[in-house]
């Protein structure tokens, strides 16, 4: 089977390494990958070897002309099925030229935001099936009005063999500049609001009373940067 697999995210978070999980694992079983992502963007170099890349401009939600640039890519291309793996434009833009072109096309959805039940009823209806990574988000988008009959469950990827490996414990503080006896918390996420690091500020008072070696670690890049910085500062 060949497929396009359309990714408008310019930096390689969560979602775009399930992209490239999944790419990885369907080339393995010998099915031909097709991506359609930015320019230039951190995604391309990294599936390159498992799939067939296409850069394009992808300017976001309002980027009508997408539909253009991937309705042509699907006549060139001719894939079987068009996955669409990201909001960002990909999601609306990538249906619609996918129904003008008259191929299949599901939509993996990766997060819970909330949606008006009218956009739900107008969006959804480009695609044939909507995956949800978790039970949690089929029951946002149920509760919103998806069919229950378009939806799927397929949780997310772990590729548990990066991680099965000793650990250079005593290297980690002197590459992070704390004390060799600290206990380290790593928060790895972008810095917005839904990812939680307030909470776990608020929490932390009580935990270093009683764990005075504990250090926390934010990694990340994101719009909350420069809040987080001053809110740790302010508190000490």
């Amino acid at each position: 089977m060949k497929i396009l697999h359309v990714e408008g995210g310019r930096h390689l978070y969560g979602g775009a390494f399930q992209v490239l999980h999944l790419l990885r694992g369907l080339a393995a079983r010998g099915h031909e990958n097709l991506l359609a992502c930015p320019r230039g963007c951190a995604l391309a170099e990294a599936a390159a070897p498992v799939a067939g890349v296409q850069g394009l401009p992808m300017h976001g939600d309002a980027d009508l002309l997408m539909v253009l640039r991937l309705r042509r890519l699907i006549r060139d291309t001719r894939p079987d099925l068009v996955h669409l793996h990201s909001r960002i434009g990909a999601d609306v833009m990538g249906g619609i030229a996918a129904r003008l072109t008259g191929v299949p096309v599901i939509h993996t959805r990766r997060v819970d935001n909330p949606e008006p039940r009218w956009l739900v009823a107008l969006k959804y209806r480009l695609h044939d099936r909507v995956i949800a990574i978790s039970e949690g988000i089929g029951r946002v988008l149920l509760a919103e009005g998806l069919p229950a009959e378009k939806l799927r469950i397929v949780r997310s990827a772990v590729d548990w063999q990066a991680y099965a490996r000793p650990c250079a414990r005593a290297v980690i503080p002197a590459r992070l500049d704390v004390p060799a006896d600290a206990l380290l918390i790593g928060v790895v996420a972008q810095l917005i609001p839904r990812k939680g690091h307030a909470f776990l500020l608020d929490a932390l008072p009580p935990l270093l009373d009683g764990h005075p070696h504990l250090r926390v670690i934010f990694f990340g890049q994101g719009p909350l940067a420069a809040t987080l910085r001053e809110r740790i500062a302010a508190t000490g």
